[in-house]
């Protein structure tokens, strides 16, 4: 019997983590669908060995990569409070509560007990982020939180722990209600543009540094 194809989870809508390139290069996402596969980097699959960890499964690691996996887990105590943890939880942007047009998979999050604001921590290994304002991942993921938990005036304070990063092991940005209604009009923006019928191609560094389409892309190419 052959083996089944394995189950696309995003259902081939954009994801958090890939909404800045279809930001930078509206095209890209459709480019990408018809790109050829490419093989999963070494780097990628000890960052998927980690992060099942962190999930609580039990993933055999390498010494260093235990290391790695037990600092983060350390920031568990510091980031959040006697709230319950909920991790690796896929939420989805619906349009008029019907269409799904993104989706993103919050690493681990809660509502704080004691303050009512939200805690989001995106676990990153290797070099990780510089910042999180501004940052398309930080600012979905938090969108789709407070689409889910929120509640007027609640903040969302979202971390990337990233301890092998040069730019500090926690780089936090604190957002309110209206930072994330700013994101949610930047956000749809992006998508609608991506869902034209002939969507640009911007090739530039950043836009293209990721893309899985870069080899056969026209723009990219020229």
């Amino acid at each position: 019997m052959a083996d089944k194809k394995p189950t696309d989870e995003r259902r081939g809508l954009p994801s958090a983590s890939g909404l800045s390139r279809v930001g930078l290069c509206p095209g890209s996402w459709a480019m990408e669908k018809n790109a050829p596969p490419e093989p999963v980097s070494p780097l990628a699959e000890r960052g998927t060995r980690i992060h099942a960890r962190m999930e609580g499964l039990d993933e055999e690691l390498s010494p260093e990569e235990e290391l790695v996996a037990r600092e983060m887990a350390d920031f568990d105590s510091v980031l959040f409070d006697r709230s319950t943890i909920i991790r690796e939880a896929r939420l989805w942007y619906k349009w008029d509560g019907k269409e799904e047009l993104f989706s993103g998979k919050l690493d681990a999050f809660c509502v704080e007990d004691e303050t009512g604001d939200g805690v989001l921590v995106n676990y990153k290994t290797g070099r990780g982020q510089q910042s999180a304002h501004g940052n398309w991942q930080a600012m979905a993921e938090s969108l789709l939180f407070f689409k889910y938990y929120g509640k007027p005036g609640m903040k969302v304070k979202y971390h990337f722990v990233q301890p092998e990063s040069i730019f500090g092991k926690v780089v936090l940005a604190v957002f309110t209600e209206e930072d994330l209604m700013e994101f949610e009009r930047k956000i749809l923006k992006a998508i609608s543009d991506s869902k034209a019928d002939d969507p640009q191609l911007r090739p530039s560094d950043e836009a293209c540094r990721w893309c899985k389409a870069v080899s056969i892309c026209p723009a990219a190419n020229w």
